[in-house]
């Protein structure tokens, strides 16, 4: 949906936008974290795993901007969202750093 077609009255819907990407990149990242929570691999090694989710989902989301861009009729770029995508994703790491790595 064209960010011009989300109803921007009150506060909560003016940032509606930046809430729904920060929460499906978030889910994305932490999904792909979640396999490596009953793994046998040490602490050290999930966290880096986490760590590359984290940067893949917001290249991702950067991609996304980008294909907006240059090649999708009616959507643009916007910086913006694909900050709300890294806050998805750098929330999600936080989450699997803390919740996935206890013993």
């Amino acid at each position: 949906m064209p960010g011009k077609d989300i109803p921007q009255s009150g506060l909560f819907f003016k940032n509606f936008d930046k809430v729904v990407h920060v929460g499906i990149f978030g889910l994305l990242a932490l999904l792909f974290c979640w396999p490596f929570y009953k793994t046998s691999a040490t602490n050290q090694k999930k966290i880096r795993y986490f760590i590359i989710i984290a940067l893949l989902t917001s290249a991702f989301g950067y991609s996304i901007e980008l294909i907006q861009k240059y090649w999708a009729e009616g959507r643009g770029y916007d910086l913006m969202d694909w900050l709300a995508d890294s806050a998805g994703a750098l929330g999600a790491f936080i989450f699997s750093r803390i919740v996935f790595t206890r013993n």
